[in-house]
């Protein structure tokens, strides 16, 4: 499985970048949307975990445009420190799983494990 992780927090980035490195898993990370829209027109992910606060685009308008212009497949994660505002209902309506900050690494295990678990399917 190929997963992407977008969140300006370098900390947060090299945790899950270590915690899910695996011999079925390539972990690729981005620190922007810029960035993360470049990779994606490059390479192939499965599943894209985005940050709600990047400081370029909106993890929204991210997923938006990989899902409308480059991959309707891939599987979005939006990470958000509220997971009942109104960025997180609308991810949620548009078929992003919510993953609410701060999280336990296992739950982002189980989101890739399900998400390993589909795309298998």
């Amino acid at each position: 499985m190929n997963i992407l992780i977008v969140d300006p927090s370098e900390p947060i980035r090299t945790l899950l970048k270590d915690y899910l490195t695996a011999p079925d898993c390539r972990v690729t990370a981005a620190s922007s949307g810029e960035v993360a829209v470049e990779l994606v027109q490059k390479y192939k992910f499965d599943l894209i975990f985005l940050d709600e606060e990047l400081p370029d685009l909106s993890a929204l308008k991210i997923g938006g445009l990989i899902r409308e212009k480059i991959d309707p497949d891939v599987s979005l994660v939006l990470f958000t420190r509220n997971k009942d505002g109104l960025p997180a209902k609308q991810a949620h309506n548009e078929g992003f799983e919510v993953i609410g900050k701060p999280f336990a690494l296992r739950e982002i295990e189980e989101t890739v494990e399900r998400e390993g678990r589909k795309k298998k399917n």
